[in-house]
């Protein structure tokens, strides 16, 4: 079997180039390899939210799916990065209920705010990260916290995050735009 490496969230940013897709940054515990995934503004909103510790006025759809899981005695083990296929990285999340294993397949830009609503690990096969489209934190150019992101990109996503009606994640992106001004006005 594979040998499965740890990962954590260590970005998040806006994509210039495809309005609404987001670049998500993900990073070995214990090291410096990181792999960037494309996902969809409501996962971005998942994930930002659960990163940052704010919980929803209203549950959205993975906190749903924890709460329904939770009812029936099912625990999320962990999501499991297994593949790496043309581009496209396929994951399985691995559940258990009553001591049963299930897996299911699930596509990642999922998986992963799943696993931090569960608060289980991210596992990726240590092939995968031993890979070409695999880079370091210092090398990666991609790696955009949500701390370290451009005004202007902020300012698109919110501009994205109100048209769609993902208000959860305007209010964390119009935020952290109101703490640069402050921090700002604060150095003069």
């Amino acid at each position: 079997m594979d040998k499965k490496v740890e990962l954590k969230v260590v970005g998040l940013s806006g994509m210039a180039a495809q309005e609404g897709a987001y670049m998500l940054v993900l990073q070995e515990v214990d090291g410096e390899r990181q792999i960037s995934i494309v996902t969809g503004a409501y996962e971005a909103q998942a994930v930002a939210l659960r990163v940052k510790g704010i919980a929803p006025e209203r549950p959205l759809t993975h906190d749903l799916f924890t709460t329904f899981a939770s009812a029936f005695n099912i625990k999320l083990k962990e999501t499991y990065i297994y593949k790496m296929e043309d581009g496209m990285f396929f994951s399985y999340l691995c559940f258990e209920q009553n001591g049963e294993i299930i897996q299911v397949e699930a596509r990642v830009s999922d998986s992963i705010p799943l696993a931090l609503c569960f608060g289980s690990p991210i596992h990726i096969s240590e092939d995968i990260l031993n890979g070409k489209d695999v880079h370091t934190k210092s090398s990666h150019p991609a790696f955009a916290p949500l701390n370290y992101t451009e005004d202007a990109t902020l300012k698109a996503a919110l501009k994205n995050a109100v048209d769609t009606e993902q208000f959860e994640f305007a209010a964390i992106l119009r935020n952290e735009l109101l703490r640069r001004e402050a921090e700002a006005k604060k150095q003069k």
